[in-house]
Formats: structure tokens, C-alpha cells, sequence
């Protein structure tokens, strides 16, 4: 509340969802190497964003609504973050394995397997991992890189997701006169 008093909730709620970007794009440098501290660093910008977006965004939709249909209003704000996670869950995760099935390389080998393995990281991994095959390690090892791979081009879509998120609050949201916050105080 102190920041939307501060800086107006427009732009709070742009910053936020820049930071959120921000955050997607820096997943964007991970790898199987990548250190905890790195990931860290960014779930805490992802979390601040989504902190600085959502409670500011509820509270717009809130009083943009008349108070007798408040309970109609709450429903629809959470009926839509429902609904834009499913879609976001939906649209990533086919990004996702999209990208898995087309970068990951099957030794001959494991051939017979293609189909279960083409469809799941978790099987793909676990049949490597409980193979006595002398190629299950080469399967891990692609397993692994195709679905950082996938990680990776899922996190272009949303960050881009996001910037577009920012660039329409930017231009379309009120631009309402930030309150002197120390004054109310």
C-alpha cells in the first residue's frame, strides 16, 4: 500500500510485472550446473514481482466495482486468476514439451522405449536410471539438457507474456495521483 501511495498503482504494478520478466529471463541462463544462489536470486525477483502485481491489481478490481457487488466482483478476480494460471500452466508446459521432445536424443538402444520416452521426463529418468543399458547414461545426459532446454524456451514465452502484461497496464490502466503516504500517517 505504501509503495501504490507513493508511486501510484499503475506504475507499481508495471515495475512488478517487469520484475517478473526480469526474473524469467534470468531462469533463462540456467543450466544443469546452474549454483542454488542463482536460482534463489531469481524466485526472489519473481516473488516480488508477483508481490508487487497482485495485491495491487485485486485491490483495483475491488474498487472499480460498486460495493453491493463486491462478492461478484472477488469471484471474477479469482475465476480469472484460475483461469490465466491454467492457461499459463497449459501454454508453458506445451512449450515445454515441446521443446523436450524435439531436443532429446535416443540411443538406438533404448529404441523399443521411444514412445514413453518422448512423452515424460520423470519415466525417461527413471527407466535411465534403472537400466543396466551401457547407453542409459547418454539418455540421462539428454534427458537433462532437452528439458533445461524446454525450461528455457517456456521462460522466453512468459517473460515476453509479461512484457506485453506491462506494456498493456502501462498504457491502459488510470493513471491516478499517488497519495502522500508520511501525511496519513
Amino acid at each position: 500500500d505504501k509503495l501504490v501511495g507513493k508511486f501510484g498503482r499503475r506504475k507499481v504494478i508495471t515495475f512488478g510485472l517487469c520484475l517478473v520478466a526480469v526474473g524469467l529471463m534470468l531462469f533463462t541462463l540456467v543450466d544443469i550446473e546452474t549454483a542454488y544462489a542463482q536460482i534463489a536470486v531469481t524466485f526472489l525477483l519473481l516473488g516480488l514481482g508477483m508481490g508487487l502485481t497482485m495485491a495491487p491489481s485485486t485491490t483495483a478490481i475491488m474498487e472499480a466495482i460498486p460495493q453491493n457487488k463486491a462478492g461478484v466482483g472477488s469471484a471474477t478476480n479469482d475465476a480469472s486468476r484460475e483461469i490465466g494460471g491454467a492457461l499459463g500452466i497449459a501454454i508453458g508446459g506445451s512449450v515445454l514439451n515441446q521443446i523436450y521432445q524435439s531436443a532429446l536424443v535416443i540411443p538406438e538402444s533404448f529404441s523399443a522405449s521411444k514412445d514413453i520416452l518422448m512423452a515424460s521426463f520423470p519415466a525417461t529418468m527413471r527407466i535411465g536410471n534403472e537400466s543396466l543399458n551401457p547407453d542409459a547414461p547418454m539418455l540421462i545426459a539428454s534427458a537433462r539438457e532437452a528439458f533445461v532446454e524446454g525450461m528455457i524456451g517456456s521462460c522466453y514465452i512468459t517473460a515476453i507474456v509479461a512484457i506485453l502484461a506491462a506494456i498493456i497496464v502501462w498504457t491502459m490502466m488510470p493513471d491516478e495521483e499517488p497519495k502522500d503516504v508520511s501525511s496519513e500517517e
